[in-house]
């Protein structure tokens, strides 16, 4: 796995939990039948092991689980660091101004874009090989608008980075705000605590069913083990 790699040479004290961790994902794409997983580009290879796990248990022990596959957006799929455009936003990196956190005011987004790394070329144009920075903001202001990159291009092809930076900034932070809203809303009454103990319920049901029909055909059930 291409993350376990990068993250165990960073630190060769890693935890199990970092080398059993997309066996956990598989579980929990599994259990449920997944048709498709939404996922960014970056776990498509999760959903592949998920797929893998699935082959072999199917062919040693009969028909029990559905292939999943992933479902990655055609725009967008890898937000990059505002500050370092060769590497994904993540939270976990150091340096916070190069990640737009949910929880960020309106001031802080704006900041935070109109301070990203960018080039010297001022021209708007989706590169990511020799303009990673304005690339990632293309890509940023594609999801939140749902204009594709051309229209963007186009839109401000005479116009600066400055401008453009705006844009951006203006539009997050006003998308975000409105998540903020619906987001606050929701941790302060029941709707959120309902909907989850709905899910909780259901998904408890299907893993129970699951998990004994696993058990069932891999010959480990109570009845089975009695016969010895």
């Amino acid at each position: 796995m291409i993350q376990f790699k990068e993250k165990s040479k960073q630190n060769a004290n890693f935890s199990v939990g970092l080398l059993t961790y997309p066996v956990l994902m598989t579980a929990d794409i599994l259990y449920c039948d997944a048709d498709y997983v939404p996922v960014g580009i970056d776990q498509k290879q999760h959903v592949e092991l998920a797929r893998n796990i699935a082959e072999r248990f199917n062919s040693r022990y009969g028909e029990t689980f559905k292939l999943p596959n992933p479902l990655i957006s055609s725009t967008g799929t890898k937000i990059k660091d505002l500050k370092d455009p060769t590497k994904k936003m993540s939270k976990s990196e150091e340096n916070p101004q190069g990640v737009i956190s949910m929880f960020d005011s309106p001031e802080v987004i704006i900041k935070k874009i109109m301070k990203a790394t960018t080039d010297s070329d001022n021209t708007i144009k989706y590169d990511p090989e020799n303009k990673p920075g304005i690339s990632n903001l293309l890509n940023i202001a594609s999801v939140i608008t749902g204009l594709t990159i051309e229209e963007l291009e186009k839109q401000f092809e005479n116009k600066g980075y400055g401008d453009f930076k705006k844009y951006v900034a203006s539009v997050t932070a006003t998308h975000i705000s409105v998540i903020q809203e619906r987001y606050n809303q929701l941790i302060e009454n029941e709707e959120l605590d309902n909907i989850l103990d709905k899910g909780i319920q259901k998904s408890r049901e299907l893993a129970k069913e699951k998990y004994d029909l696993m058990k069932t055909k891999m010959g480990v059930t109570r009845k089975d083990i009695k016969k010895f």
